[in-house]
């Protein structure tokens, strides 16, 4: 450094330079370091005997490239001053991020003499602003955006042309019976399960767009990547085939599917908002949760608004019931090991006057928040007495048909009643009817369930648990259920495709044998399947692999033989 001829001058500067907390290098017109202050010391484990004569380079962490250093020293040199930040390394390795200015110190001739920089550690105040940063726009449990920043990028997409918005899609994904999973397993069991269901989105979407934990369950994605529809939907139909294979939640194999929505984003003004296309995405989720989920539904933007489609639904389904719009088709279940008859599930379908035969999953769910489904379990109990009326006068030998019942009906008071009622007038014995309760249905109000059952039982009507293993009850409230049968989930079932066999479904049948129960396994769709079932000694079993669900005509005669006559 070029000492003023006034030495004390100089002896205060230092003594000032010495005090100050940020670290200061003095160099040379070369480069090399002169001067350093205890701060430097301090902040670099560098001692003053370590750097002077060599150049300020010691301190590079490799961070940064030739570019940056040759960009700052081409600055310094035309305007003689350099400010910005820098990773540095410390003595012990250590990378630290500065704030350095650096200043060239010119002689009458303004020609350099030296140079200072003046630094400052700003690690910390970074990272803690990273850090803000980072919670304010990403989920602390999934690592994914959120949902302020998914808002944010969805409002600057639409601020783009159309021509740049042709082909990119809006996602809408629920996980279905993520909530029960939760309340059954408890919420770290939840916490794994929506992580792995975070990183397989991330897998499965890849640099298509982005994955956003919009809340909850719920899942939002951009894709920006432009795909035509039919490209899409394959896209979609490989997504849901995807969450098929198990996911993994505290070291156990948890199967969960999905129900997509989907907004496209072409021809959509650019003045909409982003609340307006979520809200749509956000219906066509709930359309295809509507039609039994692990499935897609696309919002066309000449779709009607959601309230407005679902008003109209519920009226068409009360006029489905007015009209006699429902059929009822018949699966039958066969006993092991003979492969015997050993009855049928009633299955209901809504022959709707436009759509065609619409599965239960396009209307049940609307029908149970509703109420509708009262009235509809009703017709369904009083159609399948009248079938088996029916059957008995064609002199067919009976098995029992099994209906299925929503926890809203097992509330009602009058229930047994009505149904003792119905197979009076109809001369149908109670041992013909079966009812399946769904798991979780029982659970929700088991005290006045199980009073209701006590005497559906009572009466001598069959009753089963419908997929069970997926409610996760207690092993001692499913004790005190008075039912005979339980019913395993078609989704343990298909686990038997990958390894032929599975402790669950084992542990399952095992477990309603020691309570003196039959099992009645749901979704069997191969040899496999039915030979590792047959193996636990599983009483009965449905699927495809036997048939389909059929109309009453269908099936007439053809499992059955008439009293006294044979085959």
């Amino acid at each position: 450094m070029a000492r003023n001829p006034d030495a004390s001058g100089w002896e205060l500067a230092s003594k000032a330079l010495e005090n100050i907390r940020e670290g200061v290098i003095v160099t040379d017109r070369e480069a090399s370091i002169v001067w350093v202050n205890s701060s430097f010391t301090r902040m670099t484990g560098y001692e003053q005997k370590d750097v002077i004569g060599r150049k300020p380079n010691v301190l590079q962490s490799g961070m940064h490239d030739k570019t940056f250093y040759r960009t700052m020293w081409s600055q310094l040199t035309d305007n003689g001053f350099w400010e910005g930040e820098i990773w540095n390394s410390k003595k012990n390795g250590e990378i630290f991020l500065e704030w350095i200015k650096i200043s060239a110190i010119v002689d009458d001739r303004k020609r350099p003499t030296n140079y200072v920089a003046v630094f400052s550690d700003i690690t910390d105040r970074k990272m803690t602003e990273r850090k803000l940063e980072w919670l304010a726009n990403y989920d602390m449990l999934t690592g994914l955006p959120n949902r302020r920043l998914f808002r944010a990028r969805l409002s600057h997409l639409m601020m783009r042309p159309e021509e740049e918005r042709a082909g990119k899609h809006l996602l809408f994904i629920d996980l279905d019976g993520f909530k029960w999973k939760n309340d059954r397993y408890g919420h770290s069991m939840g916490d794994q399960l929506l992580r792995s269901a975070a990183e397989r989105l991330k897998q499965r979407i890849g640099e298509l767009g982005t994955v956003y934990r919009y809340g909850g369950d719920e899942f939002t994605v951009l894709l920006e990547q432009p795909m035509e529809e039919r490209e899409l939907l394959e896209w979609a139909d490989a997504l849901l085939e995807s969450f098929r294979e198990p996911l993994e939640a505290k070291g156990s194999d948890m199967l969960i599917s999905l129900s997509i929505g989907i907004k496209p984003l072409r021809n959509t003004p650019p003045e909409t908002d982003a609340d307006s296309l979520i809200k749509l995405a956000d219906y066509a989720m709930y359309q295809a949760k509507a039609g039994g989920g692990d499935r897609w539904f696309v919002y066309e933007n000449d779709a009607l608004e959601p309230m407005q489609e679902r008003a109209r639904l519920e009226g068409e389904l009360r006029e489905a019931l007015e009209q006699a719009q429902f059929v009822l088709h018949y699966q039958p279940k066969f006993k092991l090991p003979d492969r015997q008859l050993g009855g049928f599930e009633a299955l209901i379908r809504w022959n709707h006057p436009k759509r065609g035969l619409l599965p239960p999953g396009q209307f049940i769910p609307l029908a149970e928040e509703t109420g509708l489904i009262v009235p509809i379990g009703e017709w369904v109990i009083e159609r399948v007495a009248a079938q088996l009326a029916e059957w008995s006068a064609l002199g067919y030998e009976l098995v029992p048909v099994s209906v299925n019942i929503s926890a809203l009906h097992l509330q009602r008071s009058s229930l047994t009643d009505r149904i003792r009622g119905v197979l009076a007038r109809r001369g149908v014995p109670a041992k013909l009817l079966q009812l399946e309760v769904t798991e979780s249905a029982v659970m929700q109000e088991i005290d006045s369930v199980v009073a209701v059952l006590l005497e559906l039982r009572e009466l001598g009507i069959g009753l089963a648990i419908d997929d069970f293993g997926t409610g996760y009850s207690s092993l001692g409230r499913l004790a005190s259920l008075p039912v005979d049968t339980l019913k395993i989930d078609k989704s343990f079932i298909q686990l038997l495709d990958k390894n032929a066999r599975s402790p669950i479904v084992t542990a399952i049948v095992k477990l309603a044998h020691e309570m003196n129960l039959s099992v009645v396994a749901e979704g069997v769709e191969n040899e496999t399947q039915l030979g590792f079932l047959n193996n636990l000694r599983c009483e009965l079993v449905q699927g495809f692999l036997f048939s389909r669900p059929l109309e009453a005509a269908a099936i007439e005669g053809h499992y059955w033989k008439r009293k006294g006559r044979s085959e």
